[in-house]
């Protein structure tokens, strides 16, 4: 019962956790696209494709389970991806210079061969490839969507949305950033 309702706690080490689990279904994800595209149009091209359809289905999950308190609900949600995949772009660039290298400079060495092999081994490398840049890439991915895309409480207005106020006539004050319920905890004097 505890880890139904593990996904409710706002504490950084449980979005970690929440940020790990649906990475790695996106990481099943990416795998399952990479591969057949990886026999047809080869490893740069086949590690953009699956990187970009992981990091969609990472964005639902992500918004829907470990950030569900600060979750994107209509234009919010099509304009959170847009800052979502903006902040993963970097990681996603650094998985595919990072497939692109260990292919070009690491194949060579490890296969003695330039290309990498499309089967037996060839494929295992690939696999390794992948999931290694992509594990590399998960650690900044987190920090900068923690901090950009979901860094505001639900009822926050994005910055597009607030009214500057001027002087003298009537109108919506500007939205004043107050603490979550959640911080500093009040502690009861005694």
């Amino acid at each position: 019962m505890k880890f139904f309702h593990f996904h409710r706690r706002r504490t950084i080490a449980h979005r970690v956790v929440c940020f790990t689990c649906v990475g790695a279904l996106g990481m099943a994800v990416n795998l399952l696209i990479y591969n057949p595209l990886f026999a047809m149009a080869g490893v740069t091209l086949a590690s953009a494709v699956a990187n970009v359809a992981a990091n969609a289905f990472n964005y639902v999950l992500n918004n829907f389970w470990t950030f569900h308190d600060r979750r994107r609900r209509g234009l919010r949600f099509v304009s959170g991806y847009g800052s979502y995949f903006l902040c993963s772009s970097l990681a996603m660039a650094g998985t595919v210079v990072m497939v692109w290298a260990a292919n070009h400079y690491l194949t060579p060495f490890l296969f003695q061969t330039p290309m990498l092999p499309k089967s037996g081994l060839g494929r295992l490398a690939a696999n390794g490839y992948q999931a290694g840049a992509v594990l590399l890439g998960a650690a900044l991915s987190f920090k900068l969507n923690m901090n950009v895309t979901w860094g505001r409480d639900a009822d926050e207005p994005e910055i597009t949305e607030l009214k500057l106020h001027e002087p003298g006539k009537p109108g919506v004050e500007p939205a004043v950033r107050k603490a979550p319920a959640h911080w500093p905890r009040p502690y009861h004097e005694a």
